[in-house]
């Protein structure tokens, strides 16, 4: 009897699972279901701690915003923008293959890969597509990302790239994403303290055409 007992208490995690508890904490070690209620609290009890930490980075991720420009193919009504629209998420790749030469990088070419941005439906989307088909250029694509913590809104990061090509166009769900590329860019970061006075401005300049860094 004792060893069929023990059988089923390693088979069964009711058992398996009380026997391990403690009576200390007020646990009965025979009764799974006041251990498997308890289980259930604490299970609740993290998901209201994900929610307050999501609802944290949701908090900072709306103190700033991320705004593009493209010869007039956007819009919005934020005051000094209205030439921009937001935007979701952007990717920006360029890379260098280099050897070692006397202690230093070797001189080769700077490689851009096309950028990739992702945008929220609306008209410009049938612009942006007008544009790839007929291989319009855009002279200028400008990125922002602003903040509306300080006391005015203030520009954190610029990029701008010239002599800009539309490359593909998507629909994934509700967003659409772009893709373009282009001759040279700018891209400029700006810091602040914490009184909202700027701290200093640093920025790199690459013309992939001449092969210029400034």
């Amino acid at each position: 009897m004792s060893l069929v007992n023990k059988n089923l208490n390693s088979a069964n995690p009711f058992f398996s699972a009380s026997s391990i508890m403690s009576s200390e904490k007020g646990w009965s070690k025979n009764d799974p279901l006041e251990f498997f209620c308890n289980q259930q609290q604490m299970a609740e009890q993290q998901i209201q701690r994900n929610q307050g930490q999501q609802n944290e980075q949701d908090q900072q991720q709306s103190q700033y915003q991320w705004l593009i420009s493209a010869d007039k193919i956007f819009s919005s009504e934020l005051e000094g923008f209205e030439e921009y629209s937001r935007f979701f998420d952007l990717d920006f790749h360029i890379y260098k293959f280099s050897m070692s030469a006397e202690g230093k990088a070797s001189d080769t070419s700077i490689c851009a890969e096309n950028v990739r941005i992702h945008i929220p439906n609306g008209s410009h989307c049938a612009v942006i597509q007008s544009n790839l088909a007929n291989g319009k250029e855009i002279s200028k694509i400008i990125i922002k990302k602003i903040s509306f913590k300080l006391n005015d809104i203030a520009t954190l990061e610029e990029k701008e790239f010239s002599n800009c090509f539309v490359q593909t166009f998507s629909r994934k769900g509700e967003k659409a994403i772009f893709s373009f590329r282009y001759s040279s860019y700018k891209d400029t970061y700006t810091d602040y303290k914490s009184d909202g006075t700027k701290k200093g401005t640093a920025g790199v300049s690459v013309d992939l055409v001449k092969w210029e860094i400034k």
